[in-house]
């Protein structure tokens, strides 16, 4: 199995993009790793990597030396969001 480091910045969609080519491999990745969406991740930790979803973003990250890094955590990402509604 291939294994990835993680860099400075990067969170678990960051990675998924970056060695899949898409957020699509984000379920994968959690799941080889044993991971949850609301895990953090540490610079120069190793993941192992799951299938290619998009090959065509994978060779242009890796053609142009693309380090995909919002530097996010998951508590300030997409996925916490406040979804109430305000009707007033």
């Amino acid at each position: 199995m291939s294994k990835y480091v993680v860099v400075a910045g990067q969170n678990l969609q960051d990675v998924a993009i970056q060695v899949t080519g898409s957020v699509e491999g984000l379920i994968d990745l959690l799941a080889l790793n044993g991971l949850d969406l609301a895990d953090s991740l540490t610079a120069g930790q190793e993941l192992g990597v799951p299938a290619v979803v998009d090959a065509d973003m994978l060779d242009y990250i890796n053609t142009n030396s693309v380090v995909v890094a919002t530097g996010q955590a998951p508590d300030e990402g997409a996925f916490n969001y406040d979804f109430t509604p305000d009707f007033e």
